[in-house]
């Protein structure tokens, strides 16, 4: 694992998402986005960790921050922020 390698981290996240470890997965993810935090793919898997993980304060945070952009993990976060909202 090269530290300073934000691509390292998301695969090694990805890899530990498929293998159904997201707080592993969750904890490399959350280096990625550290490191390039302008990454919407890194901070959408990174979502997708910590939703597995029960973390909703810290899923809508970052549902937050994605969503405040203007790609299409933007929008996607967008409706995902507000499915999870309608669901309370």
């Amino acid at each position: 694992e090269e530290p300073g390698d934000p691509d390292v981290h998301f695969y090694l996240g990805v890899a530990r998402l498929l293998e159904n470890r997201p707080r592993d997965a969750a904890r490399s993810l959350q280096t990625a986005v550290r490191l390039a935090p302008a990454s919407s793919v890194y901070r959408w898997h990174l979502i997708q960790a910590l939703l597995r993980t029960g973390d909703r304060r810290t899923v809508l945070r970052e549902l937050n921050i994605l969503a405040a952009g203007i790609d299409e993990y933007s929008a996607q976060a967008r409706q995902l922020r507000a499915r999870i909202y309608a669901g309370n």
